[in-house]
C-alpha cells in the first residue's frame, strides 16, 4: 500500500485499476478539480495519481456508476467530504485509506436525505408562493375585468341613450309634424267655410235685394195705374 501512496501513477493505469476509459478518468478529473480537488501534475500539465487519488477516484465511481449520481453531484461531494494535504487525502481526520465505507456512505446517506428534505421544503414554500401570486393574479384580473365590464357597460348605455333622445326627437319630429298638417287641414277647412259663408251670405243679401226691388217696382206701377 505504501508504494501505491508514495509512488505517483499515470493515468492509463488508474483507468485500468478502475475498470474506465482514460477519457472517461479525464472528465472525472476536470469535475472533481472544478470543486476543488486537486491532483499533482508534472510536465505539460499531466495528472499524477497516488493511491489516495485512486482511493477517491474508487468512492467517485461508486457515486455516480453504483448510486446514479451525476457527475457534478459527485465532485461536489468528494470534494466536500475530503481534504488533501501533501498529496494524503483525510475524511474528518481519518486517512482515506482507512476510512470505513459505511461511514463515507452513512453521511453522505444522511446529507442527502437532509438535502432532499430541504429541497421538499423548498418546493412547499414555493408552492405557497405561487399559489399565493395565483391568487394575486386572480384578484388582479377579476377587478380589471370587473372595470372593463364597467366601462364597456357605460359606453353602451351612452349610446342607448343617445339612440332614445334621436328616437324621442324624431318622435317629436313626427307629432309636430302631424299636428301642423292637422292645423293648417282645419285653417284650409275653415277658410273653405267663410267663404262659402261669404258667398251665400252675399247671395242671400242679392236676393233680398232684389226681392225689395220687385215690390218698390209694384208698388209704384199701382200708384199710376
Amino acid at each position: 500500500m505504501s508504494e501505491i501512496i508514495d509512488i505517483p501513477i499515470n493515468n492509463t493505469e488508474v483507468a485500468t485499476q478502475l475498470g474506465i476509459a482514460t477519457s472517461s478518468l479525464r472528465k472525472w478529473c476536470l469535475a472533481l478539480e472544478n470543486k476543488g480537488y486537486t491532483f499533482e501534475k508534472a510536465d505539460r500539465d499531466k495528472r499524477l495519481f497516488y493511491g489516495d487519488d485512486v482511493i477517491v477516484l474508487q468512492f467517485f465511481k461508486d457515486l455516480v456508476t453504483n448510486r446514479n449520481m451525476s457527475m457534478n453531484n459527485a465532485a461536489t461531494i468528494i470534494a466536500n467530504r475530503f481534504s488533501k494535504e501533501n498529496n494524503r487525502v483525510f475524511f474528518n481526520g481519518t486517512e482515506v485509506n482507512q476510512v470505513d465505507k459505511s461511514a463515507f456512505y452513512g453521511e453522505t446517506e444522511s446529507n442527502q436525505n437532509k438535502n432532499e428534505n430541504e429541497l421538499m421544503v423548498s418546493q412547499s414554500e414555493l408552492l405557497n408562493i405561487l399559489r399565493t401570486h395565483q391568487e394575486q393574479m386572480m384578484i388582479t384580473l377579476k377587478e380589471q375585468l370587473k372595470n372593463e365590464l364597467l366601462s364597456d357597460l357605460k359606453e353602451e348605455l351612452a349610446k342607448a341613450q343617445v339612440e332614445n333622445n334621436d328616437q324621442l326627437l324624431n318622435s317629436i319630429k313626427d307629432v309636430l309634424h302631424n299636428q301642423n298638417e292637422q292645423i293648417n287641414s282645419n285653417l284650409n277647412k275653415r277658410d273653405k267655410y267663410l267663404v262659402e259663408s261669404l258667398r251665400e251670405t252675399i247671395e242671400a243679401k242679392k236676393q233680398i235685394a232684389a226681392t225689395e226691388e220687385e215690390k218698390t217696382k209694384k208698388k209704384w206701377y199701382q200708384f199710376f195705374k
